[in-house]
C-alpha cells in the first residue's frame, strides 16, 4: 500500500483580495491626511494675515499713544484714516472722549483687508489718560 498524501495545503502569505483591501484602506488614510494638510496650510496662512493685521494696528496705536492728549490725531467725533497704510490694508481710528472715565480718551484702531473677496478686520482698543 502507498502512503496517503497529505491533503493540507500550504496557506502561508496573503491572497490578492487581502492585498487589495489593505491598499484601499491605506489610500483612504493617505487622502484623509492630505486633506488635513491642505486645511492646515490654509489655517496657517489666515493666521499669518491676522497676525500681520494685529501688528499694523498695534504699531499705529503706539504712534497715537506717543502723541500729546490734545493732538489733532486724537480729536473726537472724527473718523481718522491713515494716509499711507501698508499695501493691501486700510487703517482707521476712532477717538471717544471721557470714556470710560473723565479726562480719558478711548482710541480704537481698526485694520481691514480683503482676503478671497471677503473683508477681514482686526481692532485694537486703548484708553489714553490726560496726564496733569
Amino acid at each position: 500500500m502507498m502512503p496517503e498524501k497529505s491533503k493540507k495545503h500550504n496557506e502561508n502569505g496573503f491572497t490578492l483580495v487581502e492585498i487589495l483591501c489593505a491598499i484601499c484602506i491605506l489610500t483612504f488614510g493617505l487622502l484623509a491626511v492630505g486633506t488635513m494638510q491642505i486645511s492646515s496650510i490654509r489655517g496657517n496662512h489666515f493666521a499669518g494675515k491676522v497676525t500681520h493685521g494685529t501688528y499694523v494696528a498695534c504699531d499705529k496705536m503706539e504712534d497715537l499713544m506717543s502723541l500729546s492728549y490734545s493732538h489733532a490725531d486724537l480729536e473726537t467725533e472724527v473718523l481718522h484714516v491713515d494716509p499711507s497704510p501698508p499695501a493691501g490694508h486700510e487703517v482707521s481710528w476712532d477717538v471717544v472722549a471721557d470714556s470710560p472715565l473723565p479726562d480719558t480718551k478711548t482710541v480704537t484702531v481698526t485694520v481691514t483687508w480683503l482676503e478671497h473677496g471677503a473683508q477681514k478686520t482686526v481692532s485694537v482698543r486703548q484708553i489714553i489718560p490726560r496726564i496733569i
